[in-house]
């Protein structure tokens, strides 16, 4: 016949429940039990539960991979600024000469004989 009751056995303490959880509940990397349950089991997001070693091990690996994109987007942005800075140069360069030849232009419109 079926359990009757909130716990595994028909039990509904709640203590004693959450004591027969904690053994039961299992790592999601190494499958060893977590020794935690309920609002003391350990998440990753929704991914879980966690044992403390297999938590940090993966935290760990997380904040690694984290900051190794950031760093990959350092340096992508450094190169933009980089191939940025190229252009402004090149306009720069460029504009310099187009700005005398109108002040020229400008010059020798303004010597035309008026009238």
């Amino acid at each position: 016949m079926g359990h009757t009751g909130t716990g595994p056995h028909g039990s509904s303490n709640d203590s004693e429940l959450l004591n027969t959880y904690r053994w039961h509940e299992t790592c999601a990397w190494c499958s060893e039990p977590t020794g935690r349950a309920g609002e003391d089991s350990i998440y990753i997001d929704d991914i879980g539960p966690w044992c403390e070693e297999c938590y940090h091990k993966v935290r760990n690996a997380i904040d690694n991979t984290k900051t190794i994109e950031l760093n990959n987007t350092i340096t992508t942005l450094r190169k933009l600024c980089d191939e940025s800075l190229e252009v402004i140069a090149d306009i720069i360069d460029n504009w310099m000469p187009v700005t005398d030849k109108v002040k020229h232009l400008r010059q020798q419109l303004e010597e035309l004989p008026h009238g």
